[in-house]
């Protein structure tokens, strides 16, 4: 049970790690809006993943910072490079 716990932590950080660089490279030191969606098909991952990620990303990113812009069918993230 064990390595299926680190096998799902490894996939986890790694998720978490294709998200913040994808979002670096995208808003490159700039600002930008993303969906979930939109991330989740750039870096093939699941849409549920990004959703629920999203948030530690924020937390463990010094480069960028992330905040929920908008809800409406899905919510609308604003990205932006920190100084």
């Amino acid at each position: 049970m064990s390595t299926t716990t680190s096998t799902t932590e490894t996939d986890t950080q790694t998720a978490i790690s294709l998200i913040e660089q994808h979002l670096i490279d995208d808003i490159d030191g700039g600002h930008g809006y993303y969906r979930s969606r939109d991330i989740a098909d750039d870096i093939d991952l699941e849409t549920r993943q990004v959703a629920a990620l999203i948030e530690k990303v924020d937390t463990m990113s010094t480069d960028i910072s992330i905040e929920p812009w908008a809800y409406s069918n899905a919510t609308t993230w604003l990205v932006e490079a920190t100084e």
